[in-house]
């Protein structure tokens, strides 16, 4: 997609790799439990603190690689604000399709 919004090589594989990190955090609060992430939510400050902490600190290490220089080290490029939370969107959909099939496991 980056390629084809006007981006270059380096773009698309910042883009990718934001998108992939992004992708397993959302799915580590997926595969918590058969209950829907919405449901589980509620306690998630409480039960497990590490997976909250270390989720955040993930989230951080992805921003810092991807919008800033730092990230060139490892030959990134630096993403748009914009771009970044197009990746933060396209992550945020698996959600969806993992409530979708708790749902239909269930019936």
């Amino acid at each position: 997609i980056a390629f084809f919004t006007g981006g270059s090589e380096s773009t698309a594989v910042t883009s990718c790799f934001a998108t992939l990190a992004l992708i397993q955090i959302f799915h580590i609060f997926n595969v918590r439990s058969s209950q829907s992430v919405f449901r589980s939510l509620k306690g998630i400050y409480s039960e497990n603190k590490f997976l909250t902490i270390s989720s955040l600190c993930v989230l951080a290490i992805v921003m810092l690689f991807t919008l800033s220089p730092i990230g060139r080290l490892f030959g990134l490029g630096i993403l748009s604000f914009g771009r970044f939370a197009f990746c933060f969107v396209l992550a945020f959909a698996i959600i969806p399709f993992c409530e979708l099939k708790k749902l239909i496991l269930k019936y």
